[in-house]
């Protein structure tokens, strides 16, 4: 182990995976006073830190935190997986500013990862986690298309872990939503297609909430793919009439209809007659006087 790391209380670890209260946590070996101590230290550092952990396809393992809670240090990774004998520096660190905000490592499938976050010598953070807990899954490659009348089969390359669901989402120009349906394998038919439509189709890799939990994350979505009568499209052209546009096309008929109403009734008025009494006789002038 590295000079200035220590062994501390696993009570902090507990406090992170299962939510507890930081009253509920002891520590059998080492006492609850000593426990409090470092569960309040640590926990509490954490949070502050908005520490966060994304393990991308069990490839890479991406660590970040609030490099602006720090007054402005230079924090230092220190890790090691299951299987190693001894915590090692981060090699890759990412930078906000001019500070450390991150590290980003190397993974080949699952593993725990041991890890101490340091300010100096002092440990800020110091935890052991599954990187399962974290995975975000690859985005689906090499998607493709079956057609067959109003249905299509979307396929794709399957991810070499379990576990997965494959959710593929169709939408029409005519649909105010993205409709979704999903499988456990990356064959997903639809079915119930207008051959007249053109549908935007997409995909993404969900992780199981009972295998992973829930701070996995879905994957991208891949590329948008458009396709009508069962023919790929760089685009769809056709637009719907959505709620803006149709309020203007009756808006236009009823003023339209409104001015042609007017025009018949102005044709068409009747003559207004005055009662007799109220007529005002022509001025008659006496003869040989020249107007």
């Amino acid at each position: 182990m590295s000079p200035g790391l220590q062994t501390f209380p696993q009570c902090c670890t507990c406090a992170f995976q299962l939510r507890m209260p930081l009253k509920a946590i002891t520590h059998p070996s080492s006492g609850s006073g000593i426990c409090w101590q470092w569960s309040v230290h640590l926990c509490l550092h954490a949070g502050q830190l908005g520490l966060q952990i994304t393990c991308f396809n069990f490839q890479t393992v991406q660590i970040t935190w609030d490099a602006g809670e720090t007054s402005g240090s230079n924090l230092t990774f220190m890790y090691r997986f299951q299987d190693d004998p001894a915590y090692v520096q981060c090699l890759h660190y990412s930078i906000h500013g001019s500070h450390t905000n991150g590290c980003l490592l190397s993974t080949a499938g699952d593993d725990i990862l041991h890890f101490v976050l340091l300010n100096g010598s002092h440990a800020l953070i110091n935890r052991s986690q599954w990187l399962s807990d974290h995975l975000k899954p690859g985005s689906p490659r090499d998607v493709s298309f079956q057609w067959e009348e109003e249905a299509v089969t979307v396929s794709c390359v399957q991810l070499p872990y379990s576990g997965i669901l494959y959710e593929v989402q169709h939408r029409s120009t005519f649909d105010t939503e993205w409709q979704s349906q999903d499988a456990e394998t990356c064959n997903v038919t639809i079915h119930g297609l207008d051959p007249d439509k053109c549908y935007r189709f997409r995909v993404r890799a969900r992780t199981k909430l009972s295998v992973y939990g829930p701070e996995a994350q879905p994957s991208e979505w891949s590329a948008i793919s458009h396709w009508k009568r069962a023919r790929p499209k760089d685009s769809c052209s056709d637009r719907a009439q959505g709620p803006k546009l149709t309020f203007i096309f009756v808006l236009a008929s009823i003023l339209s209809m409104g001015l042609l109403f007017l025009s018949l009734w102005k044709l068409h008025r009747p003559q207004i007659q005055l009662p007799r009494a109220l007529r005002v006789p022509p001025r008659r002038f006496p003869a040989g006087v020249d107007l």
